[in-house]
C-alpha cells in the first residue's frame, strides 16, 4: 500500500482544520432581527438622573435589541462571547459623546455569553441599553442607534471580530435639557420656526404708519423646562428674529432699516401632565415682522425672499442665545424655502418663509 507524502498529508491537515474551524463558526449562527428606541418622549432631560421617582427615566436614550441565535447543527456543543457595540449618531454620520460608566466615550460596548450547548426553546435573546448623551444634542438635527455585533471564542484570549450583523434605527428628533441645576438663572428654552409668509408685498416709500413697509408673518414653537423644583410659575420670555432679505436669483442681501425684532411671549416653567412626570412646556405662536427696505427694490424684474433666524434671552433679558452655528448662517446653502433655528438651517416639512415673491414698492409724488 502506497503511504501518503508528507505534503499530501500536509494539505489534509490544513483542509481539515479548515472545516472544523468552519464547523464550530456555523455553530451559532445569529442576527439581529429589531433594534428600537423604547423612549415615549422625544424629550431628553438630564436632571432626570438624580429623581428616582417613576417616569422620570429620560435623561438618557433607550434602545432594545433582539437577536436571534441559532444552532446550525445538534451535535457539537460550543459558546460565544458576544460584544454588543452601541453609537448614537447624527444625521451626518458623526458619533455623539457618551456617558459609559465614571468616563465618556463614543461607543457603549455590552458582552454577552451565548450558549448552545442545549438547544433553547426560545432562541432570541432581547438586551436593553440606556445612551446617555455627555454633551448637549443638537434640536436641529436628528439622531439615529446603531448596533454592531462582534464575537468570540468563550474565554479564549483574542479581541472579538465583527460578524458582519448591523441594524439601525430611524433618525429622530430629540429635545435635550441638560441642565442639572433647577435654581440656575437660565431660561431654558429651545425654539423653532414653523413657517412663514408674506402677508403684505407692497409698501408707499416714506409712507407713513403700516404703508411704508411690507409684512412677514412668522409661525414658531418652543419648549420650555426650567425650576422644575419649585411650583410651576409663568414668565415673560424674549424671542427675537435676525432677518435677511435676499435676491431670489443671485442671493445677494437687500439691506433693511432694521433687521432684528424682538418680541415677547409667557411660557410657563414646566407643565403637569395629567399622568407621569412634568414635562416641558409648549408655546405655540406667531410674529408679524415689518421691513422696510433701505433702499430702492425693483418690483418689475426682480423677486425677493426672506431668511429668519430666531433666537431667545436665555437670561431674562441679559444673555441672547443664537447657539453655536450663527457664524454659518450667510455661508449655508440655501435650499427652496430655508429658516433657520438659532443659526442652524431647518428646513420645514410643510412650510416655507416667504420665498420668490414679487414685492411692490410705489415712491410718493
Amino acid at each position: 500500500m502506497q503511504t501518503p507524502s508528507r505534503t499530501s498529508r500536509l494539505v489534509w491537515l490544513v483542509l481539515l482544520t479548515f472545516l472544523a474551524v468552519g464547523r464550530l463558526r456555523a455553530e451559532i449562527v445569529e442576527s439581529i432581527t429589531s433594534l428600537v428606541v423604547t423612549n415615549s418622549t422625544a424629550f431628553v432631560i438630564a436632571s432626570d438622573a438624580a429623581n428616582g421617582t417613576a417616569g422620570y427615566e429620560r435623561d438618557a436614550i433607550v434602545a432594545k435589541a433582539v437577536v436571534l441565535y441559532q444552532r446550525s447543527t445538534a451535535t457539537t456543543d460550543y459558546v460565544f462571547d458576544y460584544t454588543y457595540d452601541y453609537q448614537l449618531v447624527d444625521d451626518a454620520g458623526t458619533p455623539q459623546t457618551l456617558v459609559i460608566g465614571a468616563g465618556t466615550g463614543t461607543t457603549l460596548a455590552v458582552t454577552l455569553t451565548v450558549d448552545r450547548t442545549l438547544i433553547p426553546i426560545v432562541p432570541s435573546i432581547t438586551t436593553t441599553v440606556r445612551l446617555q448623551p455627555a454633551t448637549r444634542l443638537d434640536p436641529y438635527r436628528q439622531y439615529k442607534v446603531t448596533l454592531k455585533l462582534l464575537r468570540k471564542v468563550h474565554g479564549s484570549l483574542p479581541r472579538p471580530s465583527a460578524t458582519g450583523d448591523a441594524a439601525e434605527t430611524a433618525l429622530a428628533s430629540y429635545y435635550h435639557f441638560p441642565g442639572t441645576n433647577a435654581s440656575d438663572a437660565d431660561v431654558n428654552v429651545i425654539p423653532f420656526i414653523d413657517g412663514a409668509g408674506w402677508t403684505k408685498t407692497y409698501l408707499l416709500k416714506g409712507g407713513a404708519g403700516g404703508l411704508g413697509n411690507l409684512v412677514a408673518a412668522v409661525n414658531f414653537h418652543a419648549f420650555r423646562y426650567d425650576r422644575y423644583n419649585l411650583s410651576p410659575a409663568n414668565d415673560t420670555i424674549a424671542f427675537r428674529f435676525l432677518v435677511e432679505l435676499r435676491d431670489d436669483a443671485t442671493d445677494a442681501i437687500v439691506p433693511l432699516v432694521q433687521s432684528s425684532f424682538d418680541v415677547s411671549r409667557s411660557m410657563p416653567t414646566y407643565t403637569i401632565a395629567a399622568i407621569g412626570p412634568i414635562v416641558p412646556s409648549t408655546l405655540i405662536s406667531s410674529a408679524s415682522l415689518p421691513l422696510v427696505p433701505a433702499g430702492q427694490l425693483d418690483s418689475v424684474n426682480k423677486t425677493y425672499k426672506l431668511r429668519v433666524t430666531i433666537a431667545h434671552f436665555a437670561e431674562r433679558h441679559l444673555r441672547i442665545t443664537l447657539g453655536d452655528q450663527r457664524r454659518r448662517i450667510i455661508a449655508a446653502q440655501l435650499a427652496h424655502q430655508p429658516m433657520f433655528h438659532q443659526g442652524r438651517v431647518h428646513q420645514p416639512r410643510h412650510h416655507g418663509i416667504a420665498a420668490h415673491a414679487r414685492l411692490g414698492v410705489f415712491n410718493r409724488d
